[in-house]
Formats: C-alpha cells, structure tokens, sequence
C-alpha cells in the first residue's frame, strides 16, 4: 500500500493556494489487449475511476506498447497461465508490460492524468521466449525487474523457458544483469515474486506442479532454495503474497481429481523453506488467480471454467476460510483481477465476453467493477465495460495506479 502522507501534502497545498478547489487525484486501471494476429498492435487499455467504481477511458487509451501479444484463438495455449503480465511501481509513475510473441517488454510513463508515454528505447528485449511475468522491487539503487519468459508461444519456435533479471534506471529504462535460470522445456512457469524483505523470489512451474523460493542479490544474481508441491496432486497456479504475515496463498487446482484448492505456505525470510500450513477446498472450477487486499484479511481469486470469483477470510492468515462465491455474466470468463488501491472494489478481467456490441463488432472481454463491501463479501455495481478487440484475442494482466 502506497504512503498517504505526499498526497495529504499536497491536498493542503491545494487548499490553500486554490481556495475552493479540489486536488484531482489519480485512481486508474490498466489492462494488457495482447494482440498478436497484427504485428505490433498490442496495446495497453486504461481507464479512471471517480471514486465511486464508475470508470472512463483515459485520455488516448489504448495506447500502443510496439510490441506483440500472443495470439491463439483457441485459448488453449500455456501462455495464458500466467499473471502479472502488467505492473506498475510504487510512485504510479511507470507501467511495465510483456509482449509474449514479440519477446520485449514496454516500458511507460504514467502522467498525472493517467496516460502513458513509452519511455525511450522501449521496448526492451525479455532476454527469453514468450514473457508472461514481471515483478518489481524498488529498495535498491537501481531497483530490479524479475521476468518469466514462459516459452509457451504458438506461434513462435520458442527456446528454453527462464528467470531472467533486469537493472532499471529512474527513467524505468531495462538494462540486462546478465543472470539468467534456465528451466526445462515444458516446464511453463506462469508467475514471479519479488520480496524486497529477505531478497526472497517466489516462482511457480507451472506444469512441473511446483512453487520454488530463491534468494536475488542487487546483482541481479539468482539462487535456488527451496521447492514445494501441492498437497492435493494437482498444479501450482496463481500466487499472492500476504502483506502483514510471512504467508504465501496459492491456487492449486487438481484436474484429475475434479477438485480445487487454495492452499496457505508459510516461508523463512532467513532460509526460504516453505512450510505447508493449510488448504482449503473451492467450489468453483479451475482456480487461478489471486489478489490480496491490504490490510492481508481477505483474499480473492478467480475460476475460470465455473465462471466465479470467490472470497476467503484471513482471520488466521495460516487457514483461510472460504466465504462467498460469486457468480459473474454469462459468456465469459474471468481471469486476471486486483484490488482497486482504495479497497472499495475489485476489478475482473473477463476474456472472450458477448459474442458482439451493440454496434455488431466483436467483443473480445469485458472489465468488471464488483463493490467489496465492509464484510469483505462481493456485489455487483455497475454494467460490464466491453472491450472491442480483433476476434480471437486474449486479453491479459491487471494493474491498478492510486496518486
């Protein structure tokens, strides 16, 4: 959670060197539309909200990364395992955004008004196949880009799946450690982790079913410590860190089994081990993606096949208790989400949505805005926004900017 003091600084300026004005302060959030069936349209979709969930685009949104996405119709492609494919650091004043088939990642400034402008060079080559992941930490001089390079593309003859590091300037601009992990072809890893506490990096593979830990320096070097599997048989899939406790939430959804899971590991800044604590049953289908909120007392995920997200209570961080399920629109299903910086409400990225728009073009997914009420339980608040996108397009990634 971002400091409230620079911003009660400058709403007192405001107010006194504006009698009767108002600072405008900037609450936007940001979606990836991952084109790949054009070369280079992949683009960034970012929209403001006033404060009561009700959204409009920002001005000259979508805005172009120069890259491009990954294109498969049928959705079928390991490549959409994934989350964390848009970031932002902690200022709000850069957005960080992979481009899968193209192998880079674009690097924007985010003005006061919430529109972007790539930042030069950008975009910079992922030093891997198929980015899908970035994590951010900022405590050091310069602050330090974690990347998964998935290798899971279609369309591209890919080579072997990584972690790779980057050093970034305060213009945002990407510069290679040189420090790489190479994984096993397959392996498909969908998510990177960044703790600034300990310099502890959390990882999944995917189709390895395993949850990793690994020490980074502010080299950029990477070393391995420690890996987990699910308790259920299953699949590692999204993970969320808790912001009050050493206590990591992972979806772990279990094909064959017909079940799914969350499941609660605590780890040791000082070794990086990883201690089961708990997991806890869904009654949703496929389990994928978790958000936090942060005071670290609920968390929320997504399930993509029974078109739900559900709400689990953190009381005892070590054994979340599940607690709602809500069903979303017909015709879609969600993917990645977050929780707006305020903490009133949880945005969902909803891919392939209504067949068409009232104007008969193709819609391709849908953002919703669903109110967290005082519980920490869901209720729907306005209409889905739709997203016109080319036909066969997967929209990815979630970020959210409060300054």
């Amino acid at each position: 959670m971002k400091p409230i003091f620079p911003r009660l600084i400058v709403a007192i300026i405001c107010l006194a060197f504006v009698p009767g004005a108002a600072c405008a302060q900037l609450n936007a959030v940001y979606f990836e539309s991952n084109i790949g069936s054009v070369t280079g349209q992949n683009s960034i979709y970012g929209f403001s909200n006033d404060g009561t969930g009700n959204l409009t685009p920002l001005p000259g949104s979508p805005y172009l990364t120069g890259g491009t996405g990954v294109f498969d119709p049928g959705g079928l492609s390991d490549s959409f395992d994934a989350d964390q494919q848009v970031i932002t650091n902690q200022a709000g004043t850069l957005l960080f955004a992979a481009n899968g088939h193209s192998n880079n990642i674009s690097v924007f400034t985010i003005a006061s008004d919430g529109s972007l402008t790539p930042i030069a060079g950008s975009p910079f080559d992922s030093a891997g196949p198929d980015p899908v992941s970035l994590s951010l930490d900022e405590t050091s001089t310069p602050g330090i880009l974690a990347v998964a390079n998935k290798g899971s593309d279609p369309n591209q003859v890919d080579g072997a799946p990584n972690y790779v590091t980057f050093f970034v300037d305060s213009t945002g601009a990407l510069t290679p450690t040189g420090r790489v992990v190479t994984l096993a072809a397959g392996t498909s890893p969908s998510q990177v982790i960044l703790h600034p506490t300990g310099h502890l990096m959390f990882t999944d593979d995917f189709m390895v079913h395993t949850m990793s830990t690994y020490r980074y320096t502010t080299s950029g070097a990477m070393s391995f410590l420690q890996s987990a599997s699910p308790q259920n048989g299953g699949n590692f899939l999204g993970m969320a860190i808790n912001p009050k406790q050493p206590v990591i939430y992972a979806a772990t959804p279990s094909p064959t089994l017909g079940r799914n899971f969350m499941s609660a590991y605590r780890y040791q800044v000082s070794s990086g081990s990883l201690t089961f604590q708990s997991i806890v049953k869904n009654g949703g289908l496929a389990t994928c993606w978790i958000a936090v909120n942060a005071a670290g007392t609920k968390f929320y995920d997504s399930e993509t096949v029974s078109n739900t997200v559900s709400v689990y209570d953190l009381t005892n961080p070590n054994k979340p208790v599940f607690q709602q399920q809500l069903a979303l629109p017909t015709g879609g299903t969600p993917v990645n989400l977050a929780v707006d910086p305020t903490q009133k409400f949880l945005y969902v990225l909803q891919d392939k949505g209504v067949k068409q728009s009232a104007a008969g073009n193709p819609v391709q997914a849908r953002l919703l805005t669903l109110t967290i009420n005082s519980d920490g339980t869901l209720s729907f608040l306005n209409p889905a926004i739709p997203i016109i996108l080319p036909t066969g397009e997967t929209p990815v990634g979630i970020a959210t900017v409060l300054k």
